[in-house]
């Protein structure tokens, strides 16, 4: 091989070497972008799952502050301490002027395990009764809230107004409906209330809808995304079977 020869064979491997390099370098720059990417990605929707519970305990608090009210009405309190049954009193909910601010709630009386009567919404035929848990928290702080699935998934607010004659706790419950809704317009992303099952309320544009649908049933994964990258969902416990989904849009390209 000629000298000159021999230096474009030189030249030839240098170019291809470099060419390797900058490949493996551009790869390598490339999985490290999408990695910050999705970093990114999962903790910009954990912040928008962070809100909407945010968005949620507000409510909770908000029926808190209702039911403690209710307790202490100067009417209620008598009826209960002249022993008057549950279901007069619920009765009075319906005709007493006294109770006409807490009219557009659920309501009931109650002791633990057990409905003494109850006044439900009109969107839930069924109200589901307060844990156990629930109950004690109330017992000891005076009030408790918390979602439980009915018909549909209802905020309820707890707390103890007296004794019945066997000496069992009574407290009364407030009711009200959670939608979907309630938690978008708060957070501004769409979600998805699931109970494993069904979807039991689901706000967003109609494909955030459909996305969010699909996944019921993958709670216990806790996030989920498309397969172009194109959003992240996230979920999380909020009540006994009863799970909140949010979906955020992201990066394109991110490794989710």
């Amino acid at each position: 091989m000629t000298p000159a020869r021999k230096t474009v064979s030189l030249v030839c491997a240098i170019a291809a070497a470099a060419a390797v390099a900058g490949a493996v370098i551009a790869r390598r720059a490339h999985r490290a972008a999408a990695a910050a990417a999705a970093q990114r990605n999962q903790a910009e929707t954990a912040g928008v799952l962070e809100a909407t519970r945010t968005a949620l305990e507000g409510l909770e608090r908000g029926l808190e502050i209702e039911v403690k009210g209710a307790a202490s009405i100067p009417q209620l309190k008598a009826a209960l301490a002249d022993g008057v049954d549950a279901v007069t009193i619920l009765d009075r909910f319906d005709s007493e002027d006294w109770w006409a601010p807490f009219r557009a709630r659920g309501a009931a009386l109650i002791t633990a395990g057990k409905t003494l009567a109850a006044r439900t919404d009109k969107g839930d035929r069924h109200m589901p009764l307060p844990d156990v848990p629930m109950l004690e928290r109330a017992r000891t702080a005076g009030v408790a809230s918390g979602v439980l699935v009915g018909d549909n998934a209802l905020i309820v607010a707890v707390v103890p107004v007296g004794r019945a004659y066997r000496g069992d706790s009574i407290y009364l419950v407030l009711a009200m409906p959670l939608a979907a809704q309630d938690l978008q317009k708060a957070a501004g992303t769409p979600v998805m209330l699931s109970d494993g099952t069904r979807p039991i309320s689901v706000a967003g544009s109609a494909s955030q809808q459909s996305a969010l649908s699909r996944l019921v049933g993958r709670e216990s994964e806790g996030r989920a995304s498309d397969p172009e990258s194109m959003w992240l969902a996230l979920s999380t416990s909020v009540g006994p079977k009863l799970w909140l989904w949010v979906l955020h849009p992201v990066q394109a390209g991110a490794s989710n």
